[in-house]
């Protein structure tokens, strides 16, 4: 068994030297992995995604090839939807063939128990916007915004949301310490984050939490091979 773990990556709607030097590095990775037996999305693939019944922001379109190319290797791909990208409608099922989860899971790979999640349903503060943004009427009457204008409106409220997480980075730790530790008590084996944005790995006992990092400063991703977990940085 051989699966890999990314997050936040965070690919803007917009064509920047920076988003091409992104774009550029998740090509590559992408390329080096296929025929994997998968791949984890946990969270955050796209600053701001929200899913048209009949349209597809054409800035996404490099990135869903990617995955679909990806998808067609023979690598099972596991899409875990974080707060910037909560709104994933039936798209990556049906057309790239990716399963998708709006919440934790805990799942039993290759023997080890794991506990996946994005990790802003644990570790988010603000409770009342998160049920803003989450809430089933308001996601309908976003519907009737125009595409232009609704990503534009998306790409202000994600970056928001981004200032808060990161003024809030001590206390996250902290809830963070907390959950790993309830999950390790609960004999979990491997215990995944993601949604902090800054990599760390740590084994202990034969037990592994990792909190994966980005795509947007540090590169990182996990990987899971052989029974073992480890965490690099892709040039």
């Amino acid at each position: 068994m051989k699966a890999y773990f990314i997050s936040d990556q965070h690919f803007r709607n917009s064509y920047e030297k920076s988003e091409k030097i992104k774009l550029d590095k998740f090509r590559r990775f992408v390329e080096h992995i296929k025929g994997c037996d998968a791949l984890f999305i946990v969270g955050d693939l796209f600053h701001f995604f929200f899913e048209y019944k009949t349209q597809v922001p054409k800035t996404c379109f490099e990135v869903l090839t990617m995955l679909k190319s990806l998808q067609d290797s023979g690598t099972k791909i596991y899409y875990f939807a974080g707060n910037h990208d909560f709104w994933l409608g039936d798209f990556f099922s049906e057309q790239i063939g990716a399963t998708i989860y709006k919440h934790a899971q805990s799942l039993v790979i290759d023997g080890k128990k794991f506990f996946i999640t994005h990790g802003d349903e644990f570790v988010a503060g603000n409770k009342v916007f998160r049920y803003i943004l989450r809430n089933k009427l308001c996601i309908r009457l976003f519907y009737f915004i125009h595409p232009d204008i609704a990503y534009k409106i998306g790409a202000i409220v994600a970056s928001g949301c981004g200032i808060l997480s990161h003024k809030r980075g001590q206390i996250l730790w902290i809830k963070v310490y907390r959950i790993v530790n309830q999950k390790f008590l609960e004999n979990y084996d491997v215990v995944i984050f993601a949604h902090i944005h800054s990599p760390h790995w740590l084994h202990l006992k034969n037990k592994d939490v990792a909190i994966l990092g980005d795509w947007v400063r540090h590169f990182s991703y996990g990987k899971f091979e052989k029974g073992k977990f480890k965490m690099f940085f892709w040039k």
